[in-house]
């Protein structure tokens, strides 16, 4: 399923039946579909993924710590 299509809706029925939600970034995916940038890792927060494979897993750790201490 593509990321566009995920609502926090999905997220929470799949996490209510045990399901952990986890994204692997495709680096191959044209722009026009997503960017990985930070508001695409700040977006993934918000809609409660709880794991994200990337190739930049040090830039999205920085921008979720902070992404995270501020919601707290």
């Amino acid at each position: 399923m593509q990321i566009h299509m995920v609502t926090k809706d999905l997220v929470g029925q799949m996490q209510d039946n045990g399901k952990i939600i986890s994204i692997w970034i495709d680096s191959t995916v044209p722009v026009d579909l997503y960017e990985e940038n930070d508001e695409f890792y700040k977006r993934a927060y918000d809609l409660g993924v709880k794991m994200i494979t990337t190739d930049f897993p040090e830039r999205a750790n920085e921008v979720l710590k902070k992404h995270h201490a501020q919601r707290m």
